[in-house]
């Protein structure tokens, strides 16, 4: 539903931060590249000067449930 809102250089953003992110904790094997990815993608909106109250809420949101999910996993298959 979000990336309907999203400009095509916001969507390279993205996809690049995904793909970079992922070749960096593939390369390094450190998971800190993928919490840089979610920390990269939460600052889209603000790049992109779109960000309002509402996007900004909801994106924190979706970062907090991000990092906890990776933070659980991670801790699972450790």
């Amino acid at each position: 539903m979000g990336s309907v809102f999203m400009g095509k250089k916001e969507k390279k953003y993205i996809n690049v931060v995904i793909f970079f992110s992922l070749v960096f904790f593939l390369g390094y094997n450190s998971i800190i590249w993928i919490y840089i990815m979610g920390i990269l993608i939460f600052l889209a909106p603000f790049i992109f000067k779109r960000a309002t109250k509402k996007i900004v809420f909801y994106n924190t949101l979706s970062l907090i449930a991000f990092i906890s999910f990776v933070y659980l996993t991670n801790s699972w298959f450790t």
